[in-house]
């Protein structure tokens, strides 16, 4: 039996894609992007942008987060779960952008050509680097700028072949707050609540045997048995009471993971993926946000949480920081798309002939 996790999230920022620098083929992270994570984009063309309000993402995020959490759901595959919502999203977006009440002149007017409204709203792949930027000083009660976890569950492939869904994130457990992962407070909640469940951050069960034995040990100091004539001593038989502390001491609700054990690995995070610095690791404390992230330290940080796969729910922009020729947009959106439409269920993709390969290659080189 393999137990993998797939984490689903919604991105709201504001975005930044090196499109003309592809990640290598043979990188890890790009083979990451091009095969274990699946992004539906609101903008989903090149260098388009992405419009969306500030104050609605709260009401956006808890829609995905209900689409995740009925009864139905809870055995279903992420991909059945995501892509109506995603189909219903896209008649609501494409309304709006094709309405000249909401024509915004300020905007990159391309975002308005029917052309690009068509292609809105749809999956596709990250095949270059992406920087997500955030408010740090929005107010969270009304708007909303981060990465929100939507939702956590086991893809378990049984003996047989059979693959099952389980979820194991469960939105009532945590009082409907949503869980920011650009904050302290929501690495923790994630390591905590919801992959604590399945995944022990290190050495809780060693630590429970140390303790006992270092106990027994200063039981066996005291030479009790040359001195049985005091009364006192028959009353050493209740000391095993004892052992019962270290099963709960430090512990969080019985999840696997200690408190000292997330404070460490959230200071790992934030030193080896975000790149912070020793003074700037101990200022992220409960209550920090980053400003910043891009797709290759949110790989480091998959990896380091054990993620598997990931969803998501992109509604940044699209913008290069060079301006894009119509030739460009097609070249890189179409194969964009060829990748993401090779992306079946999670673990398995359709092969791509030699002959197919050659032609992205040529084509790719030509923009």
């Amino acid at each position: 039996m393999k137990d993998q996790i797939i984490l689903s999230i919604a991105v709201f920022s504001h975005g930044m894609e090196d499109l003309l620098h592809p990640f290598e083929e043979t990188s890890e992270v790009g083979k990451f992007y091009k095969e274990k994570v699946r992004v539906y984009s609101q903008s989903c063309v090149p260098d388009i942008v992405s419009i969306t309000a500030s104050h609605t993402h709260i009401k956006t995020a808890r829609n995905w987060i209900h689409s995740f959490q009925g009864d139905k759901e809870k055995h279903g595959s992420t991909a059945s779960i995501m892509k109506p919502h995603m189909e219903t999203s896209k008649s609501i977006y494409a309304d709006k952008l094709g309405s000249d009440f909401t024509k915004n002149p300020t905007f990159d007017q391309r975002v308005y050509e029917k052309e690009y409204i068509e292609k809105s709203c749809g999956i596709m792949s990250y095949l270059a680097n992406k920087t997500f930027a955030f408010s740090v000083d929005s107010d969270p009660e009304s708007s909303l700028e981060g990465m929100v976890v939507l939702d956590v569950r086991v893809k378990r492939t049984n003996p047989d072949g059979t693959i099952t869904y389980e979820r194991i994130m469960d939105v009532d457990k945590r009082n409907r707050n949503l869980i920011d992962i650009t904050t302290y407070d929501g690495l923790a909640l994630l390591l905590t609540d919801i992959l604590g469940k399945t995944w022990s951050g290190g050495n809780t069960t060693p630590k429970r045997n140390t303790t006992s034995k270092k106990k027994s040990k200063s039981a066996e100091k005291p030479k009790t048995p040359e001195k049985p004539k005091s009364a006192e001593k028959p009353k050493t038989p209740e000391k095993p009471k004892t052992p019962e502390k270290p099963k709960t001491k430090g512990t969080i609700k019985n999840k696997g993971i200690t408190k000292t054990e997330v404070k460490k690995i959230i200071g790992e995070i934030a030193k080896h993926c975000l790149g912070m610095s020793d003074a700037e690791v101990k200022k992220f404390k409960p209550g920090s946000k980053i400003s910043e992230i891009n797709l290759i330290q949110l790989h480091k940080i998959f990896k380091m949480l054990k993620v598997d796969y990931v969803n998501m729910a992109d509604y940044s922009c699209r913008s290069c920081g060079t301006r894009l020729t119509k030739k460009q947009i097609e070249t890189i959106f179409m194969e964009e798309q060829k990748n993401a439409l090779m992306l079946e269920e999670f673990g398995g993709r359709k092969r791509e002939t030699m002959r197919n390969r050659k032609k992205r290659i040529i084509s790719r080189k030509r923009v």
